[in-house]
């Protein structure tokens, strides 16, 4: 019995230590960066879909996230600021 509730205490003990790391990889486009992921998209599109009754606004959104990792380029952010400075036409993404 008293191996059970060490072994309670010890795994409750494991779940709650967290890390308290309040950075964040935040993947950011350029204008430049972001016609290239149109790009991308538009090439692969075809070669994407299946040819089944599914919708294809999962593929677009799929290869949209694809083109964004590969493209783009990636900046590490404190978590707790709400924006990043861009540029007018730049936009920043995170994927979970």
């Amino acid at each position: 019995m008293k191996k059970l509730i060490i072994l309670m205490l010890l795994g409750i003990f494991m779940l709650s230590c967290g890390n308290n790391n309040t950075k964040r990889i935040r993947y950011v486009c350029s204008c430049k960066e972001k016609k290239e992921v149109q790009k991308f998209i538009t090439k692969n599109i075809l070669k994407a879909n299946n040819y089944s009754d599914e919708e294809m606004e999962d593929v677009i959104e799929q290869l949209e996230e694809t083109g964004i990792k590969i493209i783009c380029h990636q900046e590490i952010t404190d978590q707790n600021r709400a924006k990043i400075k861009l540029d007018s036409c730049s936009n920043y993404y995170e994927f979970y």
